[in-house]
């Protein structure tokens, strides 16, 4: 059985701290050598709400709504995710660059009297 480590109160803070600013656990465990419990129960006793899947989604899909034209590799950076992840969102949503010029106001093609390129 392995013997239990003792952390200081500096080494914890700065877990806690990684976390908030958002770095992956994988990496904080691994700067730390620590498991995903033992740093689950450090954020937990530090009060800091736990970061989850569906919250992530939340906000991505909000920023979509507020920022329409943003390109899908500066929002997976942003969101400190995948661009085929934000894609997915996007397509999942409905709300693609494209889809967003009705909602912004701007007339479609059809609207403005636009003939099709494809006569």
């Amino acid at each position: 059985m392995a013997k239990a480590r003792k952390f200081t109160d500096e080494q914890l803070h700065q877990m806690v701290a990684a976390y908030v600013a958002g770095e992956k656990v994988d990496n904080i465990r691994e700067q730390f050598g620590v498991g995903g419990g033992t740093l689950q129960r450090a954020i937990n006793a530090s009060g800091v709400p736990l970061r989850s899947y569906d919250n992530k989604r939340l906000r991505m899909i909000e920023f979509f709504k507020a920022n329409p034209y943003a390109k899908s590799r500066e929002v997976a950076a942003l969101f400190r995710t995948s661009a085929p992840y934000v894609w997915r969102i996007r397509r999942e949503t409905g709300l693609r660059k494209c889809d967003h010029v009705a909602l912004l106001g701007a007339p479609t093609p059809h609207q403005s009297g636009l003939k099709s390129l494809s006569t």
